[in-house]
């Protein structure tokens, strides 16, 4: 069996072990639905890194683990699919998370070196 299946699949562990992947996978489900949550609060400011070309594939492994209302995946990944696909997009979350941190903080360095004001003055408030 070749060793990136193994890995993918988690062929290689023992049922343990397996069982920690999967819940490993909920818990990145959940706290995907809560950041999806938190995005629709402010979906207008998020729709750039949405309709961004390059950088709105940092979502993919986001919305990847989220449901609609129904429970059906929100990108049409098929039933029998999600476990897997949960499983691998889970391990992307902390460096698309990252990403997309340094997404919005260049967005606002650019926006503060437009105004000429320094960074902490024009995006760097806290309100």
């Amino acid at each position: 069996m070749p060793l990136c299946y193994c890995l993918a699949t988690g062929s290689h562990l023992g049922a343990s072990s397996r069982a920690k992947l999967i819940a490993g996978a909920l818990i990145a489900a959940d706290w995907a639905e809560g950041f999806l949550q938190a995005i629709m609060l402010r979906a207008d400011a998020w729709e750039r890194l949405f309709r961004s070309k390059r950088d709105g594939q940092l979502l993919v492994p986001i919305l990847a683990l989220c449901g609609d209302e129904n429970g059906e995946s929100l990108l049409g990944i098929p039933p029998d699919e999600e476990d897997r696909v949960m499983e691998e997009v889970a391990e992307f979350i902390p460096a698309c998370v990252a990403a997309i941190d340094a997404y919005w903080r260049a967005k606002r360095q650019r926006q503060a070196s437009i105004s000429g004001k320094k960074f902490k003055k024009c995006c760097g408030k806290v309100a």
